[in-house]
C-alpha cells in the first residue's frame, strides 16, 4: 500500500482546530546528507553509534551499509544478483544487540545477525520459524523490536484463512476471506523458544479469493481461473514498542492507545485530536483504481515468471462492492507508526495537515497526548530514527527514492 501515500496524502486537506489549544507544529532541520542510491520504498534503517547505516530496501530487495555520509555503501544482500543472501520477500532489518542487527532470511529459516558495519557474523534460529514471515514487512506488521530483557516481539497471524474453495466449471465462482480479521502481537524467548500473546488487533479483511478448474477440450491440463476481489480501504490497528518496553497500539476506529506496560500493566489513553473527513466520490474511485492496477500489474509479473509446462492460470482482479466502502478517511496511514529513541510515538494521519507541502506527524506521549507535530521537507516519508536527535526519510524524486539524514532539535 505504500505506493498510494502520495496519492491519497496529496488529497489531504488543513486540519480543523478544535476545542483544545492549537498544537504547535515545526519542521524538520535541514537535511544533512542524501543517499546517490536509488533505495526505492518500503524502507527499514538501523543507524549505528559508529555512524553507520544499515538500510532494508524492501522495493528493490536489497540490504546496504552506508557510511556516514550516505554517498559510500557495500551490498549486504541483493536477490537479483545472488549476492549474499537468497531475499525473496520484503526486507525488514530488527535492532539487536548494541550495534548489531537481524536480518531474516526466509531461504535459510534463521536470522542473519549483522555487526555495525553490515557484516554478517553469525546466523541464529528465530523463536518460531514459521513467523519469519511476519518479521519482514514494515507495512503490513510493523516493526519487530527486541524488548528490554532481548525478547522478540511482532506482530503474528491467528491461524490461516480458508483456501479458495474450488469451483466447479460453469458455476458462479464462491469467494473466500483472504485473511482472518484479529492478529495477536506475540513476544518470542530466544532462550525458551516460548510465545506468549500479549495483545489483539484488528486486521480488516484485505479481500476475498476463489479459484476455478476450466477443462481442457483437447484433454490436456486443465486451466485456472483465480477471481481476486480486493478491498482498498482495509485499515488495521497499528503498533509500536517503545524504548522502555512499553507496547503502543493505535486503534483506528477512534484515534486513541491502549497501553502494554513492561510489568504487563494495561491501560488507554483518550482519543486525540484527528481532521475526521469524509471521502468524496472522486476519492474513492481513485484509491479504488490505483489499487487494482497495482495488483493487476503485480499479478502479471508473479504470472510469467512461473515456471514453463505448469497449467495456465488466469488472473481476474475486481474491488468489493461500493456498500463495503468507508464513510471516512482512516485516521492512520498502514505501516507509518514509530517510536523515536526518547520515548514518542509519531503517528502519520491519512489527513495529514498540509501534505502537500510536506508530511506532518503526531507526535505522541506516554499519556496519550499530541505534543507537537512535525512537519518533514516536502517529498520526505519518515523511516526511523538515530543517535543524536538524527531523523532518517526517504525522499522521492520522479520514479526514484533516495535516504536522507537530517537534525531534529531537542526543543519539544
Amino acid at each position: 500500500m505504500s505506493r498510494l501515500y502520495p496519492a491519497i496524502l496529496a488529497l489531504s486537506l488543513p486540519a480543523i482546530a478544535g476545542a483544545q489549544a492549537p498544537i504547535p507544529i515545526r519542521k524538520v532541520g535541514p537535511i544533512l546528507a542524501t543517499s546517490i542510491e536509488n533505495v526505492g520504498r518500503a524502507v527499514t534503517v538501523r543507524a549505528t553509534a559508529s555512524g553507520h547505516v544499515i538500510v532494508g530496501a524492501g522495493s528493490r530487495q536489497r540490504v546496504y551499509a552506508f557510511d556516514s555520509t550516505l554517498k559510500n555503501f557495500t551490498l549486504v544482500a541483493d536477490s537479483g544478483s545472488g549476492t549474499g543472501s537468497g531475499l525473496s520477500r520484503p526486507i525488514g532489518l530488527i535492532p539487536f544487540l548494541g550495534d548489531s542487527t537481524l536480518l531474516p532470511d526466509l531461504v535459510a529459516n534463521a536470522l542473519l545477525v549483522l555487526d555495525g558495519t553490515g557484516k554478517q557474523v553469525r546466523s541464529m534460529a528465530p523463536p518460531r520459524t514459521q513467523d519469519l514471515q511476519f518479521l519482514v514487512s514494515p507495512v503490513t506488521s510493523g516493526r519487530p523490536v527486541l524488548d528490554p530483557k532481548g525478547r522478540l516481539i511482532y506482530k503474528g497471524a491467528l491461524g490461516k484463512a480458508q483456501p479458495p474453495k474450488m469451483t466447479p466449471p460453469g458455476k458462479t465462482i464462491e469467494l473466500s476471506p483472504t485473511n482472518p480479521d484479529s492478529a495477536p502481537i506475540v513476544r518470542g524467548d530466544f532462550d525458551t523458544r516460548r510465545i506468549d500473546t500479549l495483545a489483539w488487533m484488528k486486521t480488516p479483511n484485505q479481500g476475498r479469493v476463489g479459484q476455478q478448474l476450466i477443462p481442457n477440450p483437447g484433454g490436456g491440463p486443465p486451466s485456472m481461473t483465480v477471481h481476486l476481489q480486493v478491498n482498498p480501504f482495509a485499515v488495521a490497528d497499528e503498533w509500536s514498542l517503545l524504548n522502555d518496553g512499553t507496547i503502543a497500539i493505535v486503534r483506528v476506529h477512534d484515534y486513541h492507545i491502549d497501553w502494554i506496560d513492561p510489568d504487563g500493566t494495561t491501560r488507554s489513553s483518550p482519543k486525540m485530536p484527528i481532521d475526521w473527513r469524509k471521502y468524496t466520490d472522486a476519492e474513492r474511485l481513485q484509491v479504488a483504481d490505483s489499487l487494482r492496477r497495482f495488483v493487476e500489474e503485480s499479478s502479471k509479473r508473479n504470472l510469467a515468471a512461473r515456471p514453463a509446462g505448469n497449467a495456465p492460470i488466469k488472473m481476474e482482479v475486481s474491488v468489493v462492492p461500493d456498500s463495503e466502502f468507508p464513510t471516512f478517511w482512516p485516521p492512520v496511514m498502514a505501516g507509518s507508526v514509530l517510536s523515536d529513541l526518547d520515548g514518542h510515538v509519531w503517528i502519520l494521519p491519512a489527513t495529514s495537515t498540509n501534505a502537500a507541502n510536506g508530511l506532518t506527524y503526531d507526535v505522541v506521549n506516554r499519556k496519550g497526548e499530541i505534543i507537537e507535530r512535525v512537519q518533514l521537507p516536502q517529498g520526505c516519508v519518515l523511516v526511523g530514527f538515530g543517535p543524536r536527535k538524527m531523523v532518517y526519510m526517504t525522499k522521492a524524486v520522479g520514479n526514484n527514492t533516495y535516504l536522507t539524514r537530517a537534525l531534529l532539535d531537542a526543543r519539544r
